[in-house]
């Protein structure tokens, strides 16, 4: 049987381990260090990762990956399941949500070991993790002053995506394609399906957001281990995708007050805030044009022109926002 190594780390049935690893150096000259957890299940039959903070400023997944390293027990799982908790060491350092080159790491995979430090480092993670993996997770947050519900987002034409996502219970599920130079996006050109968790507000550890997060994870993990027999089961119950979402924008500057909450469903007319001008007495009401789902939500009051207010999904494809809600 091929050995199963990470790091140097070779595969040693029912243990944790916990370690740094250096990838790359820092602007001193000193080591670039990274930190590594990795479980070893009682059989390496697959093996599968966990990343979080692609984006320096979205730190809610290093909680979450905290608690499921702590409450997996290698002695009951099988397979190899590699945790990368920071992917983004300096953004999270420095609190930005850049690399300091001033590029997005999460549009640098699968990098290149000659390219820019952003291309340097993704390619770091993908050829030491990513590629040798089966199944993964990246988890992400809102943007900053966007709180988004708990959601799960991948390519639902693929069918072992949807089949994941069918099969994690109490989450939003969103078709999304993912876009070139993220991780997703890399991994899928190696047939690698990867799903993406989103959820809670940049900079935050927000308590909702962290347990379900852990909940998807934990699920995961029973999931990839049987996932041989999901394939074959016929009688799979159908979950609820949406298959479209769209930001609603301010048609003006202002304050934005909502009247809907991150996770709501609305049906078509309803209320879903409203948008006050500093020029007229009247505020401006914004309506759902569609049933949907509100999956974030712009948390900051004072808007401009253009600035994105909801996030709106609808269970039907539809490329364009404005017709999700109208001003009136």
């Amino acid at each position: 049987m091929k050995k199963i190594s990470f790091f140097n780390h070779e595969y040693t049935s029912e243990t944790k381990r916990s370690f740094i690893v250096s990838a790359g150096r820092t602007v001193t000259g000193s080591a670039l260090e990274i930190p590594v957890w990795v479980i070893f299940g009682k059989t390496p039959s697959f093996s599968a990762f966990f990343t979080s903070t692609v984006h320096g400023d979205e730190i809610a997944g290093i909680r979450i990956l905290e608690n499921v390293f702590q409450a997996t027990n290698p002695s009951t799982v099988h397979g190899v399941y590699v945790f990368l908790p920071i992917l983004n060491p300096w953004g999270l350092q420095n609190q930005t949500r850049y690399m300091p080159d001033r590029r997005d790491l999460n549009r640098s995979f699968p990098g290149s070991a000659t390219g820019s430090m952003s291309a340097r480092l993704a390619h770091f993670y993908f050829e030491n993790v990513i590629k040798k993996c089966q199944f993964g997770l990246d988890l992400h947050t809102g943007a900053n002053h966007i709180e988004n519900a708990p959601q799960i987002r991948g390519n639902m034409e693929q069918d072992t995506i949807r089949q994941l996502a069918e099969d994690i219970p109490d989450i939003i599920r969103i078709h999304s394609k993912a876009s070139a130079g993220t991780l997703r996006k890399a991994a899928a050109n190696r047939k690698i399906p990867v799903l993406l968790y989103e959820g809670g507000e940049a900079f935050r550890f927000e308590k909702a957001n962290i347990e379900a997060g852990t909940q998807v994870c934990l699920r995961l993990i029973e999931l990839w281990q049987k996932f041989s027999s999901l394939t074959t089961n016929k009688q799979r119950r159908k979950a609820s995708i949406y298959q479209s979402h769209g930001w609603l924008r301010a048609s003006h500057p202002g304050i934005f007050i909502p009247k809907v909450s991150p996770g709501q469903s609305v049906q078509k007319g309803q209320l879903l805030g409203y948008l006050e001008s500093f020029t007229t007495e009247n505020p401006k009401m914004l309506f759902a044009k569609q049933d949907g789902m509100i999956i974030g939500i712009r948390q900051l009051p004072v808007v401009y022109e253009g600035d994105p207010l909801l996030h709106f999904a609808i269970p039907f494809l539809d490329s364009d926002s404005r017709r999700y809600a109208e001003n009136r």
